[in-house]
């Protein structure tokens, strides 16, 4: 798969999630009412040919921020070439102590979890093309 396709797929999940502890917010909110900042620290993608990559968001040609703007319901990436990007959460709602957050972009189905105790996050996305699954975290605004 050329990796142009890689990074659309990924991109249009907007995944990307900054280590809360690196932003050492007060009493930081998972529970969908205040947005978040995220950065990706693992990726794991296979193919339909069931080759597989893992590495960190840079090998991925990934942002190193998102934003889950949750009043507009959308989340937005900025990319270190200025270029930006928008993907609409089609899906958000709590559920045992998770923000999951669901929506559809470029043909992939991509869901997001994240933990409302500690913001750690996990995410997947599926096309025909390919598979992968995010690891990160997240931190209130």
């Amino acid at each position: 798969m050329k990796q142009s396709n890689w990074k659309r797929i990924l991109v249009s999940s907007s995944l990307i999630m900054v280590s809360a502890s690196s932003l050492a917010w007060a009493n930081p909110v998972f529970d969908g009412s205040r947005s978040l900042v995220c950065s990706l620290t693992e990726v794991v993608g296979c193919t339909e040919s069931r080759d597989c990559m893992e590495g960190p968001a840079r090998d991925f040609e990934l942002p190193a921020l998102v934003t889950i703007d949750v009043d507009k319901k959308q989340l937005k990436s900025a990319f270190e070439t200025g270029k930006e990007n928008v993907s609409s959460i089609n899906t958000m709602q709590v559920s045992k102590g998770h923000l999951i957050l669901q929506g559809v972009e470029n043909g992939v189905g991509w869901e997001m979890a994240v933990n409302g105790k500690n913001g750690q996050m996990r995410a997947s996305g599926v096309s025909n093309e390919l598979s992968f699954l995010v690891f990160g975290s997240c931190t209130s605004l």
